[in-house]
């Protein structure tokens, strides 16, 4: 996601709301806005739009807080070598409730 995001995973230099990128991201799926957090600074990552967002759905399913709604790592190099399709994610949920409460000091 810090590829595609073109960020780090905590950017303490953003508003509060987009601090943590997973929690963003989290918000992001939910609102079906999932585009907004391409880096559209990369020509690559805008000319291949479809891989983009298919390794962001893959990102969100490694990302569950559920642990037995991840997917083996066999399973995430068979899709990453195209050989297997991404399941439906089960939901988006990819932080911990306590974690989406927490206040930078």
């Amino acid at each position: 996601m810090e590829i595609i995001c073109g960020r780090q995973s905590l950017d303490e230099s953003l508003p509060e709301e987009s601090i943590h990128l997973v929690s963003l991201l989290e918000e992001k799926a939910r609102s079906g806005q999932l585009l907004d957090l391409v880096n559209s600074g990369s020509n690559d990552l805008q000319f291949h739009m479809e891989e983009v967002m298919e390794a962001m759905r893959l990102a969100m399913w490694c990302l569950q807080v559920d642990i037995s709604r991840r997917p083996l790592m066999s399973t995430v190099a068979k899709v990453l070598e195209g050989v297997t399709s991404l399941e439906a994610l089960p939901d988006y949920s990819f932080v911990p409730s306590f974690a989406t409460n927490h206040k930078s000091f």
